[in-house]
């Protein structure tokens, strides 16, 4: 037999040992509850799959529907029988059965990393099955009515847009503001649970560490809004979630710069990692004050966990700033680098950042590394305004005098380096 069948088959049946030893000790820690499948039906279950996988690429295609009909078959007389004899009626090991042995049949004809990683997140989902009832049970209609919205915006409405560059020049994609639209909606929400789940210091810090990895601007427009719709919140807490997901930014393009264009890194990184470690030591000291002093955060009146009207806003925005960035390009030609990088860095650093370091060469005509450096970091500079503004437009002075000050010291120290070393 070949040495990859039988690996194969192998994993299959771990596949199966692992989500049986989960049933089995589900069972033996619920006194008085007993199932006829355990660790050992679940290895044979899932070693049964990956055979007639192999039985079935070898002889006839018939042999893995057969057996899987006949399992279902077993299956539901099983659940029948024992559910006369008890008044539980869950068949959550009965449906995990049958996915265990579809699991080791994708393992057995070679899709092993992709039959370990579903096998986890079946055996995730059965860990957290009371935990899960626990938190659906306490959702809310608003919080569930956001929840299909959202995954209808991303599953139906964004597929359905187009993915072409229309208007004058091709400026605007449909896509592409559809899912800037699905990212300021997605931070909303992830804030919003965070914060119930976690409490409003901790939600805040975390919902900002990780939507500042993709968009602080996102993170700024989201956070705003909360200020702005939530009187009582804490303008130092939402101030330093904004500056928190600005400091995400630099070690997010000193990444994407060392990936696309390693020699433009000396030219970029001084000021990248200014504009990191200033929010980030304020962000710090604001964690440090509120532990110290024993400060409660401010509680939060959380409303509608998806602001897909602050979302649509920012949609509508940023078309027109596609259309102006078009506009400079046109009229000003490769002269207007620096000002297509200021106009693009208003709405988001990422994409003039990624064209300017792939369009980068270290000496000649073209675009310079100089020159393309001095765009990244004025896109940077432009970004790091804009969220200064963004805050005190929406979000108001008391917001403003926190996540602005900050903004704006980590805006001046970086130019300072920039004019220092340059």
């Amino acid at each position: 037999m070949d040495t990859e069948i039988i690996i194969n088959l192998l994993v299959s049946l771990a596949i199966g040992v692992i989500i049986g030893f989960e049933r089995e000790w589900k069972t033996q820690a619920q006194a008085g509850k007993t199932y006829d499948a355990g660790l050992r039906t679940f290895a044979v279950v899932s070693f049964l799959g990956g055979i007639s996988a192999v039985l079935s690429n070898a002889i006839t295609p018939l042999i893995l529907p057969a057996l899987a009909l006949g399992l279902s078959s077993i299956i539901f007389i099983s659940y029948r029988l024992s559910a006369k004899k008890s008044e539980d009626f869950g068949y959550t090991t009965e449906v995990t059965l049958l996915l265990v042995f579809a699991i080791g049949a994708f393992a057995a004809i070679g899709y092993k990393i992709e039959a370990i990683a579903f096998a986890a997140i079946v055996v995730t989902l059965l860990r957290l099955k009371s935990k899960l009832h626990v938190y659906i049970k306490a959702l809310d209609a608003d919080e569930v009515n956001s929840t299909i919205q959202l995954l209808l915006l991303a599953a139906v409405a964004i597929p359905l847009l187009p993915n072409k560059d229309i208007g004058p020049g091709g400026a605007i994609n449909p896509r592409t503001i559809g899912i800037l639209i699905l990212l300021i909606a997605g931070i909303s929400y992830f804030g919003y649970f965070s914060v119930k789940l976690f409490g409003n210091r901790l939600g805040i810090f975390l919902t900002a560490l990780l939507g500042g990895l993709t968009s602080s601007t996102a993170v700024a427009v989201a956070f705003s809004k909360m200020a702005s719709a939530n009187k009582s919140a804490s303008p130092v807490l939402l101030g330093g979630g904004i500056s928190l997901a600005a400091a995400m930014m630099g070690p997010r393009l000193l990444i994407m710069v060392g990936i696309l264009n390693y020699s433009l890194l000396p030219f970029v990184s001084p000021v990248l990692i200014t504009i990191t470690v200033i929010p980030m030591s304020a962000v710090i000291w604001i964690a440090l004050q509120y532990q110290k002093n024993n400060i409660p955060a401010t509680t939060l009146e959380l409303k509608n966990p998806l602001q897909l009207d602050s979302a649509a806003i920012y949609g509508i925005v940023l078309s027109i700033l596609f259309l102006v960035v078009h506009f400079i390009e046109t009229y000003f030609g490769t002269a207007g680098v620096y000002a297509l990088a200021a106009t693009s860095g208003i709405a988001d650093v990422d994409a003039i950042s990624i064209t300017l370091a792939k369009s980068a060469i270290p000496v000649g005509d073209k675009l310079t590394l100089q020159i393309a450096a001095n765009g990244i970091l004025i896109a940077v500079f432009a970004n790091t305004i804009v969220k200064a503004i963004i805050s005190q437009i929406i979000g108001g002075w008391r917001l403003a005098k926190w996540s602005g000050s900050i903004l704006l010291l980590a805006f001046l120290a970086g130019i300072a380096i920039h004019l220092v070393i340059y």
